[in-house]
């Protein structure tokens, strides 16, 4: 972290247009940056730039997160490929003038055979040996600054951002799957004030700094297992068989013992006949 270089820019990025998918008729102007890519050596990045716009009083920054910058970068269809991740992955927002320390975690899941990455994004405190960037006019004047602690890309990942709607896209991901990788964020942060030390003039531009650090080298894996088979199939169906004939034989005991107390009844109502019968006789003899 020590060596952090945030004058240097080495930033590798696509500007695009696309229409949100939630709001139709809406266009996106965004910028898609590629992200830490150095997972082994907790590579970590530092984003800023300036906008400057007096037409309201609040500014935010939404972005959401979506994986594979090289496979996205050399695709043809890289304004539907935003579209759809618009559609399904979740927004978050950042605020001008805080600045935001996040930690990224990479958990990989099998899945038949199938390895699956994903990624959880944390807002966390500010990292060891990073200290705010001195304001200057050559830093004000920047739109965009990514500056790399890792020294070799062993894993590859994307983020991306719109200036123009104020949206901002960071995106995540590897290549290294050919699975469809599946993103999982949380919404729990901590932000830190940045301290505006720059003239009234100056303030008209709206600062925003982001920076991103892998949480650490520790990849969570998590095995999912199928447990049907052709032979708990037949278990199960032996199960539902089974349970026909015991409900069967259950329905046949019932039905043998309402016959036969129904046949006790009908016979004791006929015992009862004969007595009263035979009493009848033998009153009518006496007289």
């Amino acid at each position: 972290m020590s060596d952090l270089d945030l004058v240097n820019l080495n930033c590798s990025f696509t500007r695009l247009q696309y229409e949100d998918p939630h709001y139709p008729g809406t266009e996106r102007d965004v910028i898609v940056v590629r992200g830490p890519t150095s997972f082994v050596k907790r590579e970590a990045i530092f984003l800023h730039f300036s906008l400057e716009d007096e037409t309201r009083d609040f500014f935010t920054v939404s972005y959401f997160v979506f994986p594979g910058y090289d496979a996205f970068n050399v695709s043809n269809e890289q304004g539907s490929k935003l579209v759809s991740y618009h559609r399904v992955v979740p927004t978050f927002a950042l605020s001008s003038g805080l600045r935001m320390w996040i930690k990224l975690i990479m958990s990989e899941a099998m899945d038949n055979n199938t390895s699956r990455t994903e990624f959880r994004v944390e807002y966390g405190d500010k990292p060891l040996g990073v200290h705010p960037v001195e304001d200057n006019d050559e830093s004000h004047g920047s739109n965009e600054g990514h500056a790399n602690t890792g020294e070799g890309p062993d894993k590859n990942s994307v983020i991306a951002f719109n200036l123009a709607d104020i949206c901002f896209v960071k995106s995540l991901g590897l290549t290294t799957s050919a699975v469809p990788l599946r993103t999982v964020c949380t919404t729990s942060y901590s932000v830190v004030k940045f301290w505006d030390r720059r003239s009234a003039k100056q303030q008209k531009k709206h600062l925003f700094f982001i920076f991103f650090e892998w949480k650490n080298n520790i990849i969570e894996q998590s095995v999912l297992l199928y447990t049907t088979t052709p032979w708990s199939i037949g278990a199960g169906l032996c199960g539902v068989f089974l349970t026909i004939h015991r409900g069967f034989q259950l329905a046949q005991v019932a039905y043998r013992k309402f016959k036969k107390e129904k046949r006790r009844r009908t016979i004791r109502k006929q015992t009862l006949r004969e007595l009263k019968q035979k009493q009848l006789e033998a009153e009518a003899a006496s007289c």
